[in-house]
């Protein structure tokens, strides 16, 4: 078993193309550009791995719950799983999917809902300028988004949200950017973040993510700080808590408490691809998978079960 190491998702596409490889991790899209190809098939594996857009606080218009509300509601989730992702990925409106089972709440979920988007910024003072973007006062409803420059998945999900709320009159500047960049500029741009790192446990999937800042807490840990002390206690309570129908309850009531008083936007559940050269091989299919995935994941997590 031979690995290597080669960043950029083109040139491993090209890899499998070639049969210089076997198989690779790539974007959804790029994977199924190769489904028809000779000898090449696209696995793709369930995660708990999500996409969102974390909001600043020095920003004045993200620092409005109306505004984070208002951008919620103006993003069409399944049309941006369907056109960036191709079809392998679920809608994602807070941390928890549908893989939690009992603690997943589906009526926590953002419809989207253009006309209303527009009527809660009017009513909260953000009303359209001549240039069509939105203002209250001095501030503007605008800021830039930060993606990994070499991430083409967060570049496309970065861009297909700023045309999303561009229909209410927001206007978003996706830029890529290195990390060391990102992290300085967290109080004043958003970031287009990945979570999931732990999916096996919910409270590691939930707790960083939606409660407001504790000391020690990774930069990118909700990096507004917005949230509630009722959404503390509730988050705190459930990571004291055995697993259970009391607390399954308690997580759907989190999600139900986040969708009144978004602190983000979650955009998607990404579905990992691989696309793979058929050499004969026989393997247990894939598992949940957290964020972090590659070859070390996929038709490769459990190599003692290849049989020819």
């Amino acid at each position: 078993m031979v690995y290597t190491y080669t960043p950029d998702d083109n040139a491993r596409a090209q890899r499998i193309v070639s049969g210089e490889v076997s198989g690779a991790n790539l974007p959804p899209k790029l994977a199924n550009s190769l489904a028809d190809r000779s000898g090449v098939t696209v696995v793709d594996a369930d995660s708990a791995d999500w996409r969102s857009v974390s909001l600043p606080s020095q920003n004045a218009f993200t620092a409005d719950v109306a505004a984070r509300l208002a951008m919620n509601l103006a993003v069409d989730r399944r049309a941006l799983v369907d056109d960036v992702l191709g079809g392998r990925g679920a809608p994602a409106a807070t941390p928890i999917s549908a893989v939690y089972g009992e603690n997943y709440e589906p009526a926590a979920q953002f419809t989207v809902d253009v006309a209303r988007a527009g009527t809660i910024l009017d009513r909260a003072g953000w009303v359209r300028g001549p240039s069509g973007v939105r203002r209250r006062g001095g501030d503007k409803a605008e800021f830039t988004l930060l993606y990994p420059a070499d991430d083409t998945l967060r570049r496309d999900l970065a861009v297909a949200f700023a045309a999303a709320v561009k229909r209410v009159g927001i206007s978003v500047d996706p830029h890529g950017a290195s990390w060391d960049e990102t992290e300085s500029r967290l109080a004043d741009d958003a970031v287009l973040l990945a979570g999931g790192e732990f999916p096996y446990s919910i409270d590691s999937q939930v707790y960083s993510a939606l409660h407001t800042r504790t000391p020690g807490a990774s930069p990118f840990s909700n990096p507004g700080d917005f949230g509630s002390p009722e959404m503390d206690r509730l988050l705190e309570q459930a990571r004291a808590s055995a697993p259970g129908p009391a607390n399954e309850a308690r997580y759907r009531e989190i999600q139900r408490l986040y969708r009144e008083v978004p602190s983000s936007v979650f955009l998607a559940f990404v579905h990992h691809t691989y696309a793979v050269r058929d050499d004969g091989w026989r393997y247990d299919p894939p598992v949940l998978e957290p964020h972090a995935h590659g070859v070390v994941w996929g038709p490769w997590w459990n190599l003692p079960s290849w049989r020819r």
